[in-house]
């Protein structure tokens, strides 16, 4: 399948939104441990895991919605509710002075999710293999270019102390998103490499983004279609939730861990998580495919590299941030970083491989099941990764509590090995699980 150019339009307005999107979202983000220490300063680390919790229950049940919405109705329709909820999130945020509003921002992140509606365009429009997983490297160097932009502007913009600020101007971009989808030129997408409807299969003829999408009859409600798409796809969507988990934990406590341990401020937490989207955005926009086409196009073999490089890194920073060990570094080296140099370094190449790792994962995913139940899979693959991120933080803080940032990276590095003998056990099932479980006449070999 090659993409036209009213294809190439709708990709264009596509990566523009994610950028805008990711933009407003990370504005927050280096912001938010400070808001909740300025709202409740007697608990706000627990406050602060018990926000992250409760953000990723309302994804977990928003996502599940999205997806069902996305194939009944379009991708254009998803953004436009994802953009309208996220304004109002960021309204509410702007006039958060109690930690009762605080929460209550969070209640329209249930229709949040235009990562998902983006990556179903991609997953339309493209055709299954290297070329999804190029334009899904893209996709995700979009939303990089966001975070790299967000949390440094949110960093300056809070370090007046003015945390309200940021929340507005996300609103008003959130409001920009809307009128930029409404300019989306109609597609129809009758020849999906990866499953579009056809006679033989029961379909409808394909799908398209904006409008209604096939129905395939084996796959008439929505309990036979999440049954359908996970016998296709548990073990992908198993690895993505598993490795999520790790990633939740590090990712909750590392706002705490240079806040409260390294001493950064606003400014600095900015920085510092822009710097760290900078180096994945050339990663996935610029290596990604040749990374994966040097492979001869095998995903199984990055997915199995991707989660060895995340185990071994975060053991690596376990050892290199546990306090004896920096007291000898510090020592050779003539300087008193408390290991915070070790920690960063490591952070930088934890978060490469976790990139490639779920783009990879994602795109190996859409490639399985028909058009008309793409917005299923990834309304599941966003939910169960959100599921994964409600009990993880509160797991990523105790652990922090306890045994300080090195046992929260060697938990994380526990979690990864596990996923990595799963995946190295139940792999060779994929191929045959391709072929043997779709539908006849949409049985075609990668």
């Amino acid at each position: 399948m090659s993409t036209t150019a009213k294809d190439n339009r709708i990709l264009l307005i596509v990566y523009i939104n994610i950028v805008l999107y990711a933009t407003c979202f990370q504005l927050q983000r280096p912001l938010e441990p400070y808001l909740v220490a300025k709202l409740n300063t007697e608990n706000s680390a627990e406050e602060y895991a018990r926000l992250q919790s409760f953000f990723s229950f309302v994804q977990t049940i928003g996502s599940l919605i999205t997806g069902y919405f996305l194939d009944k109705y379009s991708a254009k329709a998803g953004f436009i509710l994802t953009f309208v909820s996220s304004a109002l999130s960021y309204y509410l945020l702007s006039i958060s002075t109690s930690i009762n509003i605080l929460y209550l921002s969070k209640i329209p992140t249930v229709f949040q999710s235009g990562f998902l509606c983006a990556q179903l365009s991609v997953s339309q429009l493209t055709a299954d293999g290297t070329d999804r997983v190029a334009a899904l490297g893209r996709l995700t160097m979009c939303y990089t270019i966001g975070m790299v932009l967000g949390p440094a502007l949110g960093g300056f913009l809070g370090a007046s102390g003015d945390y309200y600020f940021g929340a507005k101007l996300s609103a008003i971009g959130s409001l920009v998103s809307v009128l930029l989808t409404c300019l989306m030129p109609t597609h129809s997408n009758n020849n999906s490499s990866s499953g579009s409807s056809s006679s033989g299969s029961g379909g409808s003829g394909g799908s398209d983004l904006t409008g209604k999408t096939g129905q395939p009859a084996s796959t008439g409600d929505a309990v036979a279609r999440i049954l359908r798409v996970l016998s296709l796809v548990w073990l992908l969507l198993s690895t993505k939730v598993v490795s999520g988990v790790a990633n939740a934990m590090a990712q909750s406590a590392l706002p705490l861990i240079l806040k409260d341990e390294y001493k950064f401020r606003e400014s600095d937490m900015g920085y510092f998580m822009s710097l760290m989207s900078a180096v994945n955005a050339v990663i996935n926009g610029a290596f990604l495919g040749p990374i994966v086409a040097y492979l001869g196009g095998n995903l199984s073999r990055v997915v199995s590299l991707a989660l060895f490089f995340s185990a071994a890194l975060y053991g690596v920073q376990a050892l290199f941030v546990f306090p004896s060990v920096v007291a000898i570094t510090d020592s050779l080296f003539g300087f008193n970083s408390g290991g915070l140099h070790a920690f960063i370094l490591t952070n930088f190449a934890i978060t490469v491989y976790q990139f490639i790792l779920s783009t990879t994962l994602t795109s190996e995913s859409t490639g399985r099941v028909l058009d008309s139940e793409k917005g299923t899979l990834l309304g599941m693959e966003h939910s169960l990764f959100a599921a994964a991120r409600i009990v993880a933080p509160y797991t990523g803080i105790a652990l922090l509590k306890y045994g300080g940032a090195s046992l929260v990276s060697l938990a994380s590095a526990a979690v990864y090995a596990g996923m990595l003998g799963t995946w190295e056990i139940y792999k060779p099932q994929l191929h045959a699980t391709k072929i043997a479980l779709r539908p006849p006449g949409e049985r075609k070999e990668r």
